[in-house]
């Protein structure tokens, strides 16, 4: 009975269904049918179609399917350079990462809707940002999959993982809560090591927390080459003759078809030259025009139309009240929010900037009509239609704060990685348009503070500043000799902020391990069978966390001196020295241009 009426189920997942019943026995057999009948298949079919209608910042107005706005060939990788299909692959476990742009949730959200018709895997997708984090992981994605159609228990859940039907697609972990992000790579890892059929495709951006990972295999996805930047926009345009002026604006302006190398770019780029033919020079001034742009973007592209500000406030005004909407809820850890929470947001930012009116329902429908930066995000919800925009206008809000109040900020972030991981993209925007406070109060203590420099400049290493340097998460592959086999390198706070550094404390990390050959192998000689038998995978090779190693073994204090002397005379050292330099002659110039 169950069968027949399996084969009634659109869309392609009802052979799933049917595999599934007749693979299963006993209990879980009784709860395949009940959980994944025709009834609840549809259930399934018409969430995971509703992935599919989003709104673009280029038309803001509407909803669109996703099938209108794909192109494909703009997220590609070195190898295979084009996936199709989560099987393309070729491993059951992917993290795809990418900057800020490139494309991720939409290609992600391609994946599930492709896999939904090919009916190999039933897709599961899932935002990061939406979980709780006030339960395990594995708790975590359950409810997701309920949420989705499906209202299964563990038991049921361990069944359908075992399987190898079971996909799930996992969006943006660098939105994952900073306090909490450790414990959930450490509990992916974990359900990644459990069910090794069990396929796993989880979109980052680059040095977010996954990169110790041993268990998913990194696809980069490459920035979009000239003739893919041409192909997209002939695609974002619909049409050949509005697309060519832009087109040749790249083509005669090496400098701008290096800025728009990213799909998100490269539509903003799209907006602002159509209505202001702007030109930037830089990346800051590329966001810079996006603001005044989008406020009058209807008025331009559609001839006698208006939209009437409800606010009636100037564009000064509205655009500052939005950089400092920007800096609250990036404070708040928040992209998306209700109403309420907008509300909120928007009455502390006219209380800001001196604006007495309560313009809290104005400014929205301002904000979300007209400028579309941020947008309804489903019933009582919004969200910034990209965490890009958040990202620059805070560095704008903080960029015009007193100077005590900046030194605070970057002091804060200086302090604690946890904080900095929220800021980070921010960071990389106040580097261009704050660039002397960015150096003075984060760049330059934060590299000082990293390599053990004290207030005196002198060198004080300690296994603390170590240990944050490697990442507690790094993990060594050796043979039972004490050979080594590769280096899972943990993402840490100079891993961005830092990279000479890091490349640097790597290699002398690798020639010191060189060195421990022998102890290694004691190491795994005498530790206990149990321990023995967690660090040994299938293939014979074991894993080892590396801090834990060195801890254990009491070679901590070796390992400073080690560092400490190889420090010393590097061109790690040599770089600080300069960028100290840079900053004194730059307070020496400031004080002759300002002295009266």
């Amino acid at each position: 009975m169950f069968e027949e009426l399996i084969k009634l189920a659109t869309g392609g997942l009802d052979k799933i269904a049917a595999d599934l019943y007749q693979s299963a026995k006993g209990v879980i057999r009784n709860e395949v049918r009940e959980k994944l009948s025709i009834e609840r298949i549809r259930a399934l079919i018409e969430n995971i179609s509703q992935i599919g209608k989003v709104k673009t910042i280029f038309n803001p107005d509407k909803i669109l399917d996703l099938g209108e706005i794909y192109c494909e060939g703009v997220v590609t990788f070195d190898e295979p350079e084009i996936v199709h299909d989560i099987r393309s692959f070729n491993t059951e476990k992917v993290l795809l990462q990418g900057g800020p742009g490139q494309g991720k949730s939409i290609y992600l959200k391609y994946l599930c809707l492709e896999e939904a018709k090919n009916g190999h895997f039933i897709p599961i997708f899932i935002e990061f940002r939406n979980l709780s984090f006030e339960r395990p992981l594995k708790e975590e994605l359950i409810i997701a999959i309920q949420n989705f159609g499906i209202k299964i228990e563990v038991e049921l859940f361990d069944y359908l993982a075992k399987s190898e039907k079971l996909l799930f697609i996992l969006d943006g972990f660098d939105e994952v809560p900073s306090n909490v992000r450790i414990k959930t790579a450490r509990e992916l890892e974990q359900i990644a090591k459990t069910y090794k059929n069990l396929r796993i495709v989880v979109s980052s951006r680059p040095d977010a927390g996954l990169g110790a990972s041993v268990y998913f295999k990194t696809f980069k996805i490459k920035f979009l080459s000239k003739d893919i930047q041409e192909k997209f926009l002939k695609h974002l345009f619909g049409n050949e003759e509005e697309s060519r002026p832009i087109e040749e604006v790249l083509k005669e302006n090496e400098f701008l078809s290096d800025v728009t190398r990213t799909p998100l770019l490269l539509t903003l780029f799209a907006i602002t030259y159509k209505a202001r033919q702007f030109k930037p020079d830089s990346i800051s001034e590329f966001y810079s025009i996006i603001f005044p742009t989008m406020l009058y973007r209807h008025d331009r592209m559609k001839l006698g139309f208006e939209r009437e500000r409800r606010s009636k406030l100037s564009d000064y005004q509205i655009q500052r009240i939005f950089e400092t909407l920007c800096f609250l809820s990036l404070k708040a850890g928040k992209i998306r929010f209700n109403t309420l929470d907008f509300k909120n947001y928007l009455n502390k930012s006219t209380e800001h900037e001196r604006i007495k009116e309560n313009l809290e329902d104005e400014l929205i429908d301002d904000i979300t009509l007209i400028t579309a930066l941020i947008i309804e995000d489903g019933y009582d919800n919004y969200s910034y239609v990209h965490k890009s925009i958040q990202e620059y206008f805070s560095s704008v809000f903080i960029s015009r704060l007193t100077d005590d109040r900046k030194f605070e900020f970057y002091d804060h972030l200086v302090s604690s990685y946890s904080e900095y991981e929220k800021w980070k993209n921010v960071i990389n925007f106040l580097s261009t348009i704050d660039v002397y406070n960015y150096q003075r109060y984060f760049l330059l203590p934060l590299r000082k503070k990293s390599i053990g420099l004290n207030n005196k400049d002198k060198l004080m290493l300690n296994y603390s500043q170590i240990e944050n340097s490697i990442g507690s998460e790094t993990k060594v592959r050796i043979d039972e000799n004490g050979n080594m086999i590769n280096v899972y390198w943990d993402d840490t706070y100079s891993s961005s902020t830092f990279p000479q550094f890091i490349e640097f404390i790597r290699t002398e990390m690798v020639n010191f391990l060189t060195d421990e050959k022998s102890s290694l192998a004691d190491y795994l000689m005498f530790c206990e069978v149990s321990e023995y038998e967690h660090y040994q995978e299938s293939d014979g090779a074991f894993i080892l966390n590396l801090l834990t190693y060195i801890t254990n073994v009491k070679r901590s204090r070796a390992l400073v001196k080690y560092i400490s002397v190889k420090i010393k005379n590097s061109q790690v050292m040599n770089e600080i020295n300069e960028l100290e330099n840079e900053i004194l002659r730059t307070d020496k110039m400031n004080q002759e241009i300002t002295s009266f």
